[in-house]
């Protein structure tokens, strides 16, 4: 008689987390699907719909500025040109609220290294002939920067400006 009920049990819990995990992968999937909103704008404050604006953004002369994104809402993107002819984009959101297009999928060959910069840890990820992703967390903000087809010590040298120099507030 036990063992029925407990059979019964394990069933019944089985078909719950069963429902319970399509119900989640749709979700997923019907958030993946949604469009992609980006709303540009003339300064890095994205204080009215996002809460937050980016405080300090590395300066370079190797690093032009060229413009600022608010994606879906609750994520900055910042577009900049590197010289000598790379295109790169930051990202930055509150922590756990980084929605990114470029998030880096797992790429075969791809080489992962972890750096330790102003007591904060980025890791970069990059294969050859593809995109470097730098991704680090601070002060209550997630970070991720996308490099489009680096050299393979420009990324090393742009993660130190990064991580170094950029900071977010919320808005008061």
């Amino acid at each position: 008689m036990l063992k029925t009920v407990l059979l019964i049990l394990f069933l019944l819990l089985t078909v719950v987390l069963a429902v319970a995990l399509a119900a989640l992968s749709r979700a997923g999937a019907e958030r993946r699907a949604s469009p992609t909103v980006y709303r540009r704008y003339d300064t890095p404050k994205f204080t009215g719909e996002a809460g937050f604006k980016l405080a300090a953004l590395p300066e370079s002369e190797l690093l032009d500025c060229r413009r600022f994104w608010l994606v879906n809402n609750h994520t900055a993107m910042v577009e900049y040109r590197v010289v000598p002819g790379h295109d790169a984009r930051l990202y930055a959101a509150e922590s756990g609220m980084l929605d990114c297009p470029d998030e880096p999928d797992e790429e075969p060959g791809a080489e992962r290294a972890t750096r330790v910069v102003d007591h904060v840890s980025a890791v970069l990820t990059q294969a050859p002939g593809r995109n470097a992703h730098i991704a680090w967390s601070r002060d209550g903000f997630d970070y991720l920067l996308v490099l489009e087809r680096p050299e393979m010590t420009e990324a090393g040298g742009l993660l130190s400006a990064f991580v170094r120099d950029v900071r977010s507030l919320l808005s008061a």
